[in-house]
């Protein structure tokens, strides 16, 4: 947000020029998770079908990390190279900055 009147300053910060994240929230089903480096496969769900919606990479405590590989191992369908891939019974609700794909608000 900025005033309509202000002046932009090379280098400094200003009262009248503020950032404003504009945070979303959605309900995601885990559907799969990475082998090499941390991340969870998300997907949304619309008019009755998954569609894929990214990878969560942060906000995931240890806690709720050893929690998930464990459930996981129980409900893996098939893996590649890349990823495991488990069945979609894992809902969470995510918050995110920038577009998350397929999700309608």
């Amino acid at each position: 947000m900025k005033r309509k009147d202000s002046l932009y300053h090379l280098g400094k910060r200003s009262w009248a020029w503020q950032k404003v994240n504009h945070w979303q929230e959605a309900e995601v089903v885990i559907t799969g998770y990475r082998k090499e480096e941390p991340g969870w496969l998300i997907a949304v769900e619309e008019n009755g079908r998954l569609r894929p919606g990214g990878v969560m990479e942060l906000g995931i405590g240890p806690r709720e990390r050893k929690a998930f590989y464990q459930v996981a191992q129980r409900i893996k369908t098939y893996e590649n190279r890349q990823y495991v891939h488990v069945e979609p019974k894992i809902h969470c609700k995510v918050k995110y900055k920038n577009q998350l794909i397929s999700v309608k608000s």
